[in-house]
């Protein structure tokens, strides 16, 4: 191969990295909106206990009850595996 095809080939190479690095930077961008609130029920009775009013019923616990906790911890491993830091 010529210096001029390796040339040509090392620049193919950048901009396939600039856009994977720019496609990964969308995604993490999305989900980032993505996370869940926990879930406020105008009857606070059937709200998640870790909601901010939390929860009227005292069975109910303080563990989230709602899936937000779980959603919310695929998010931020998917995040941790994209940014390369640790999750949250």
């Amino acid at each position: 191969m010529t210096i001029h095809g390796l040339i040509i080939e090392r620049d193919l190479l950048l901009a396939d990295r600039d856009r994977l690095a720019a496609t990964i930077k969308e995604m993490v961008e999305n989900l980032e909106l993505m996370s869940l609130q926990h879930h406020e029920c105008e009857d606070s009775w059937y709200s998640c206990p870790k909601s901010p009013d939390g929860c009227s019923n005292d069975e109910a616990g303080d563990n989230c009850n709602c899936g937000a906790d779980a959603h919310n911890a695929r998010i931020d491993a998917i995040l941790a595996r994209a940014t390369g830091k640790a999750a949250s």
